[in-house]
């Protein structure tokens, strides 16, 4: 794959006893939806009754998600910026105080003028602190770690590095509807710091493509963005696919061991490239289905994910980017610790009798919580809806881990909502509760969804011990813990 494209000669560093490991990270989305109703009033040109989709359907379809979020004027990108910010600080057992220098990448500050600096720094209730802003696209995470990284081995001192984007209304050509709804907002940080074992971020490779040209571009009237969709998805996957062969090759690394953490740019995209780099699925992070594709804040992001969820020492964290196709850049995190958090499983209970719905908690809590095998760090919330429509709003905000419906609620049924959420946040294990004659419902339910995923969990007249049983073994079936 390498001989398709330029690979710069890796970066080696002299064997420094000191390296540079992360700390803490956070990852932020703004509270509210970019739904269709939002995007059709600033779309200028979209007519519903001429279109033949949706854009909840353009994006399902193109990125493999349904879910993207925007700020507002009471929330902006860079209060996700500061609010990422004091998640990594928490997690790492921080005040700014300890923090040397902050360093931030952005496409799409709120006030082109001033840019996401000071008001982050604002936020953060700091002044005249050292502050670095860069922009590099999709791959700006990539370049902030890097700067970031040569600064805290400078500095000998904790650098806070930031990224995020907005929905990128101004740049995004509005006139293009089918585009006009591709990107989302969000913000990632991680808190850098000096270490003297010699695991860490390795340094970051970067460079510019100048080959992509053709293909993405600024209109140098408008200031709108284009890009040739269609040519840039074909290159995407090999592209990903030349950043993992170059970085095993380059750190010699097993390839069994790597976890890679891609720009999320596309989830249909990553899953070609997984399959074509023959990883396991769990070698791979996808959550596109989950946050959209945030552009240039994506990589902290998922590499917020990643951290917190899946990587432990022994793992190589394998983390990339293209910023409009442009510019380039990977990098290898090697854990000199573990960062991962307590493990909480959000279960969504919905039925529109209150008592059933009290007795399913107070099932749950005294058959499920402290399972003999569920790990330790394992706890439990508990979500309650009293009908469908009340379900699926509330899905999109908390994303359950697991669904209990019951299936004969007036209004929206069990199996409905539970179809939409599924659509919506993709594969989700659940619980239909059902009778003798909702046979007709739940066979088309089955039909509709267990062909495709075998996530689900269809039962009847189940009690709550067997619930727990059930869940217990599906958690480890589907890798939910």
């Amino acid at each position: 794959m390498t001989d398709q494209f330029f690979i710069p000669t890796p970066v080696k560093e002299r064997d420094l006893e000191t390296q540079v490991a992360i700390a803490g990270t956070g990852g932020v989305h703004p509270p509210y939806l970019l739904d269709d109703a939002v995007i059709e009033h600033f779309v200028h040109n979209f007519d519903p009754k001429r279109a033949k989709k949706t854009f909840a359907q353009v994006r399902r379809e193109k990125l493999g998600t349904e879910l993207l979020f925007q700020t507002r004027p009471e929330y902006t990108i860079e209060d996700c910026m500061a609010d990422a910010a004091k998640q990594a600080l928490e997690r790492a057992g921080m005040t700014m105080s300890d923090i040397a220098e902050i360093h931030i990448s952005t496409v799409s500050p709120t006030d082109r003028i001033s840019r996401s600096r000071s008001a982050v720094s604002e936020k953060l209730g700091v002044n005249n602190i050292p502050i670095m802003e860069l922009s590099h696209g999709c791959a700006g995470s990539l370049y902030a770690l890097e700067s970031g990284r040569r600064a805290s081995l400078l500095k000998n001192a904790p650098i806070l590095v930031i990224a995020g984007d907005d929905v990128r209304r101004d740049v995004i050509n509005l006139q293009d509807w089918a585009q006009s709804g591709i990107f989302g907002s969000g913000a990632g940080s991680a808190i850098l710091v000096p270490v003297k074992n010699g695991k860490g971020l390795h340094p970051v490779n970067f460079w510019t493509d100048t080959t992509i040209t053709p293909y993405a571009r600024m209109d140098p009237m408008t200031g709108k963005f284009a890009m040739d969709g269609k040519k840039l998805g074909e290159l995407a996957p090999a592209t990903y696919h030349a950043f993992l062969d170059y970085l095993l090759q380059a750190y010699n690394l097993p390839k069994d061991k790597v976890y890679v953490i891609p720009h999320q740019l596309n989830g249909h995209l990553i899953e070609e490239f997984r399959k074509q780099a023959e990883l396991r699925e769990d070698q791979v992070l996808n959550i596109v289905n989950r946050f959209g594709n945030t552009s240039n804040g994506s990589v902290l992001l998922a590499l917020n994910h990643a951290i917190t969820h899946r990587l432990k020492i022994g793992n190589y964290g394998v983390i990339f980017g293209v910023g409009a196709g442009f510019d380039k850049a990977c990098s290898i995190y090697e854990p000199d610790r573990e960062l991962i958090l307590p493990r909480v499983i959000k279960i969504l209970i919905a039925d529109d009798e209150q008592g059933v719905r009290e007795s399913k908690v107070m099932g749950y809590q005294t058959f499920l919580e402290g399972h003999e095998k569920l790990p330790q760090n394992v706890s439990f919330e508990y979500h309650t809806a009293t009908s469908g429509e009340e379900a699926f709003q509330m899905a999109l905000e908390i994303h359950p881990d697991i669904l209990d419906f019951d299936q004969r609620m007036e209004g929206m049924n069990g199996s409905t909502a539970a179809t939409m959420i599924h659509e919506a946040l993709g594969p989700i294990p659940t619980v239909i509760n059902s009778g003798f004659s909702d046979a007709a419902d739940m066979r088309a339910f089955g039909e509709l969804k267990l062909t495709k995923h075998r996530e689900y969990i269809l039962k009847q007249d189940m009690n709550i011990m067997d619930y727990a049983n059930f869940l217990v073994e599906f958690m480890y079936k589907s890798n939910i813990l």
